[in-house]
């Protein structure tokens, strides 16, 4: 994923941001029975929304906390038993994560 996050300079402790990404993400189809399975796996195009706040620990280390909805586009398989099998896959996720922020003014 490459993702664009920009930051909210509100003078608060916290500094609110969001942004979007644009990627690629593989997924994969496992399916079994009593006679076998199949696994599929292919390649779409994902995209996410982000939201969060950052909390500065230092000058050059923050506390992140990044609400982020990820997604496929749709994906197609192909079964023997059904045909044509369509699905789409996001989640919801909550991400917490220490930041080392380059360029920063080191600590007196």
């Amino acid at each position: 994923m490459a993702n664009g996050i920009y930051d909210f300079s509100l003078g608060w402790p916290v500094t609110p941001h969001i942004g979007v990404g644009i990627g690629v993400a593989e997924v994969t189809r496992n399916l079994s029975n009593m006679f076998g399975g199949t696994h599929d796996t292919v390649a779409v195009f994902a995209y996410q929304a982000i939201a969060g706040f950052r909390y500065p620990i230092t000058p050059a280390l923050a506390f992140d906390v990044d609400y982020r909805y990820f997604a496929t586009t749709g994906t197609d398989f192909t079964s023997t038993d059904t045909g044509l099998i369509k699905s789409n896959y996001g989640t919801h996720n909550v991400v917490a994560s220490l930041t080392w922020l380059f360029g920063a003014p080191l600590a007196p």
